[in-house]
């Protein structure tokens, strides 16, 4: 394989533009008379297109699976489920990437590999970041971090680093973060890796550009920048320059910002990447917009969405945008049926079928005991309301206990969650709520809102 076991989901670096690897692998797929052999490649294949086209990526994925089961290998049958799991996870589609991870550590729990093992978990805590499961992606990093250090993968412990401040980036521990990327730095430069540094540079910039610190995001760009042009490494420089483009955004700078973003583009465009370039020209249209260029916004959003079909985190930040553009040009018809769009996008990334941010939980207890903790955890942690209810079941003729409460899908989760913990045998029901009036009125604006406040509604929420 063109990849190690252990540097599958830590040091393999991701291919974007077409290479000599991947077009030996294509010619392999195409000549050899061996199944084994070509499955091989398809896996290979599949991993070097993971970000560069991830519908081809997910062909190849699910050709080498159907390779995998007809020659009976039981090893790669399970295995092929990284590489799915690691296409659905960059495709935004959560919860089939769980799925499959999972069925992967499934079979490493009979069949004990720690390199795959140490891998599949980092995998699995990226995918629960994706789905807010914050905690959960934490715990699963945390133990990645230590299972690499136990192999003496410094490289992947540093990886492992850097995407856990991250998490904590992203939960507001900003203080937290920063001395977990300092961490993962200084990994990095012990291991001689300044690609590695580079990433690292990279996104804690981001963090502190998330802050407002802007002046020490400034500074992380400018030194990444130069990191990247000693080594040559012309998509870190595309990263570079679509960040600090987007610092730019963020300051005001909008002519810094059009500069900055085109550089990034004419990078990603030379080197095919078609994933980053089209969440660039995003931004780039967003700027756009700002200048009040509405015309070159359209088109940009419309070539981001032609880049590549059925990836939603591209769809939603383009529909987001464009009810932007739609909404200062004074169409707010347009720019109300846009951001509808972004939120059914949104709510499609994790495969919940739900209308509206609000949902209902109903949820039933047999042990009062039980049911109080439930009742602490959503009074206390999740803080909201809680109506209880007596109740009688109608074949065991047995009393229960029973909570309603209205939240957001999030936190729904959260308490779920947290059920699963506490009483496994409790009976839990999700309903979709359309609106909330009187007290808690304020979730959610239904479809009652007429399109003379549309336009403000929109400028409150965006």
């Amino acid at each position: 394989m063109s990849c190690s076991l252990l540097s599958m989901g830590a040091i393999c670096p991701e291919v974007h533009a077409q290479t000599p690897l991947m077009s030996s692998l294509q010619e392999i797929i195409d000549t050899t008379s061996s199944d084994s052999i070509r499955m091989d490649a398809l896996f290979d294949l599949a991993w070097e297109n993971n970000r560069r086209d991830p519908e081809k990526a997910l062909q190849l994925a699910n050709e080498g699976k159907r390779l995998a089961e007809k020659i009976e290998d039981p090893f790669w049958v399970a295995y092929s489920n990284y590489y799915l799991g690691a296409v659905r996870k960059n495709r935004g589609e959560f919860v089939d990437a769980l799925h499959h991870f999972n069925s992967l550590r499934d079979y490493l729990d009979d069949n004990p590999d720690t390199v795959i093992y140490v891998n599949t978990l980092y995998q699995l805590a990226v995918v629960k970041k994706g789905m807010e499961d914050m905690e959960g992606a934490l715990a699963d990093f945390n133990d990645a971090i230590l299972l690499f250090d136990a192999l003496g993968d410094s490289r992947s412990v540093a990886m492992t680093l850097n995407a856990k401040a991250t998490i904590l980036k992203n939960i507001g521990r900003f203080d937290d973060a920063y001395e977990v990327y300092e961490e993962a730095l200084s990994t990095y430069e012990s291991a001689g890796d300044t690609t590695g540094m580079s990433e690292v540079l990279n996104n804690l910039g981001n963090a502190y550009s998330t802050n407002g610190r802007y002046q020490e995001a400034l500074e992380c760009y400018n030194i990444q920048e130069i990191y990247d042009r000693k080594t040559g490494w012309e998509f870190g420089l595309g990263y570079v320059y679509e960040n600090r483009g987007r610092l730019y955004n963020l300051m005001g700078k909008l002519r810094l910002a059009e500069a900055d973003l085109n550089e990034s583009i004419r990078i990603r465009r030379k080197l095919d990447s078609k994933y980053t370039l089209s969440l660039t020209l995003i931004e780039l249209a967003d700027v756009q917009r700002q200048r009040r260029r509405f015309s070159d916004a359209i088109d940009n959003l419309s070539d981001a969405l032609s880049l590549i079909d059925q990836q939603p985190e591209v769809e939603r930040k383009a529909y987001l945008v464009l009810s932007r553009v739609h909404e200062d040009q004074g169409n707010y018809l347009q720019s109300l049926s846009a951001f509808r769009r972004y939120e059914e996008i949104k709510d499609s990334m994790t495969n919940e079928s739900i209308s509206s941010r609000i949902v209902e939980m109903d949820a039933r207890f047999e042990s009062a005991q039980k049911e109080a903790e439930i009742e602490q955890f959503i009074l206390h942690e999740v803080k909201r309301g809680i109506t209880k209810y007596n109740i009688v079941g109608g074949y065991s003729n047995l009393e229960r206990i029973k909570l309603v409460t209205v939240c957001s899908r999030r936190e729904s989760m959260m308490i779920r969650q947290e059920i699963a913990k506490i009483d496994q045998s409790a009976f839990v029901t999700v309903t979709s709520i359309a609106s909330v009036w009187g007290v808690g009125v304020g979730f959610v604006i239904s479809d009652w809102l007429s399109l003379e406040y549309a336009g403000d509604y929109l400028a409150s929420i965006l």
